[in-house]
């Protein structure tokens, strides 16, 4: 099952959607089919009876039990549930103090299939060579990995002897990386509101680039 799953594919192929279509039409068999499982319905919140139908890394079909059998392989959750994959948003998988490989070997049985890793803590002590090999890490992940580009090297300027010096320039050309999908973690949030130019400049950065900038909202209130 894992040679099917895990491989990473293009989700816009247009004749692997094809496929899925076709398959949860009972034209085609599945890769992967997950009968007598508990599926977790994340609208309704409830446990449902169903099978499960995968095209690639497609979910092409969740069916009544045993309405479709057609499948190169079929996996018995044998009643356990079956859930979508979890997705952490915020990790620094260096904190770990493992690598990343094996980091993902414990993530992924316990439900995890995508992480957004800000490699702050490598950025601080090896600079732009401690992203690049985040980077290459997360392209080398049999799981979702995305990287940001770390908003705080260091972490307090002035305060703190560190590998790099992450200034809008240095930001900017990691986001011009198209593995590098947005800028992690701006912590001080005082510094936003005070409009530091350091912090400023890199948040335009990420905003210029079109991409997406995480940060601290503490005490954030209202509807």
């Amino acid at each position: 099952m894992s040679e099917v799953v895990n491989k990473l594919t293009d989700l816009n192929d247009p004749d692997l959607r094809s496929r899925a279509v076709r398959a949860a039409q009972g034209l085609e068999s599945f890769d992967v089919l997950i009968i007598n499982g508990a599926v977790a319905d994340m609208v309704t919140g409830q446990l449902r009876d169903a099978d499960v139908g995968l095209v690639g890394p497609l979910i092409a079909s969740v069916h009544p039990r045993a309405t479709h059998k057609d499948a190169k392989q079929v996996f018995d959750a044998l009643g356990g549930i079956v859930s979508p994959g979890l997705i952490d948003m915020h990790m620094h998988i260096e904190s770990s103090m493992i690598t990343p490989a094996a980091y993902v070997a414990e993530v992924l049985p316990r439900g995890v299939t995508t992480l957004v890793w800000d490699p702050h803590e490598f950025g601080n002590t090896c600079g732009t060579l401690g992203v690049e090999y985040a980077v290459q890490a997360a392209t080398d992940s049999s799981i979702r990995v995305l990287t940001l580009a770390p908003s705080c090297v260091p972490s307090a300027p002035g305060y703190e002897t560190t590998g790099g010096d992450f200034t809008a320039e240095v930001v900017n050309s990691l986001l011009a990386n198209p593995d590098i999908h947005g800028v992690a973690e701006v912590m001080s949030m005082q510094a936003v509101l005070d409009r530091n130019e350091r912090i400023s400049s890199i948040v335009q950065a990420g905003l210029e680039a079109g991409k997406r900038v995480c940060g601290h909202a503490r005490g954030l209130t209202g509807g």
